[in-house]
C-alpha cells in the first residue's frame, strides 16, 4: 500500500485511507483489550507509522479531542502537538470552524461512513487561511462500535489560488476581447459614416 511517499507527490489514496482504518481498527481492539503498558505500545506503535504519512493525519475520540497528530499537520497549524493533543477544534479555531469541523465529525460518528469533504477552510496559528480536502473515517472497537475517528488532509491552498488566478486571467481575457470587438464594430461604424459624408460632399446638394 502506498502510504509512505516521497513528499513531492502528497496526495492520498482510497488505498491509503483503507490502511489508516484497517491499521486503527487494530490499534484500537489492542487499547481496549490490553494492559495500561501495553497499550501505551499499541498507541506509540501506530504514532510511529502514521508520523512517516507526508500528509497531515490525525485521531480523534468521541469527545473530538485529539489523541494522535502526525508532525504534518502540526506544521500545516503551527501549534505544537503537546499543546494540541487532549483539546478540540474549539480551543484553536474560529467558533464558524470549530463548528463545521463538529458537525462533519457527528455526522461521521453518526453514519459510520467516510466522510468526503472536498474543501473546508481553516486558519493556522498565524492567521493564514488555508483550504483543505479532508477524508474523516470511523475506527472501530471489538465489539464493532465507533471508538474514534480518523482523518487524512490534502492542503489545496495552491490549487485553490491557481484555480483563482485562471479565473481572474480568463475574466481578463474576455474583457479585452469584449472591449476589442466594441471598438472593432465603433470602427465600422465609422468607415459607413465617413463614406456617407464623402458622398453627401461628392454630390450636388449643397452647390
Amino acid at each position: 500500500l502506498n502510504v509512505v511517499r516521497e513528499k513531492v507527490s502528497p496526495n492520498f489514496t482510497s488505498q491509503d485511507l483503507e490502511f489508516l482504518i484497517l491499521l486503527g481498527n487494530q490499534i484500537t481492539m489492542s487499547l481496549e483489550s490490553s494492559s495500561m503498558g501495553e497499550s501505551v505500545k499499541s498507541l506509540k506503535f501506530l504514532e510511529a507509522i502514521i508520523d512517516h504519512i507526508p500528509n497531515p493525519v490525525f485521531i480523534k475520540d468521541r469527545k473530538h479531542r485529539w489523541i494522535v497528530l502526525n508532525p504534518a499537520i502540526t506544521e500545516l497549524l503551527g501549534y505544537p502537538r503537546e499543546r494540541m493533543l487532549g483539546k478540540s477544534d474549539y480551543d484553536f479555531f474560529s467558533k464558524e470552524q470549530a463548528d463545521f469541523f463538529w458537525k462533519k465529525d457527528e455526522e461521521m460518528f453518526r453514519s459510520g461512513k467516510v466522510i468526503d469533504i472536498p474543501e473546508e477552510p481553516i486558519t493556522d496559528c498565524k492567521g493564514k487561511l488555508h483550504f483543505l480536502h479532508t477524508k474523516k473515517a470511523p475506527l472501530r472497537d471489538s465489539s464493532g462500535r465507533i471508538a474514534h475517528l480518523v482523518g487524512i488532509i490534502e492542503d489545496i491552498s495552491k490549487l485553490k489560488h491557481t484555480q483563482r488566478e485562471l479565473i481572474k486571467k480568463e475574466k481578463i481575457a474576455r474583457e479585452r476581447a469584449r472591449l476589442l470587438n466594441d471598438l472593432r464594430t465603433l470602427y465600422q461604424k465609422n468607415q459607413v459614416l465617413n463614406r456617407a459624408c464623402k458622398a453627401i460632399r461628392d454630390s450636388e446638394l449643397f452647390e
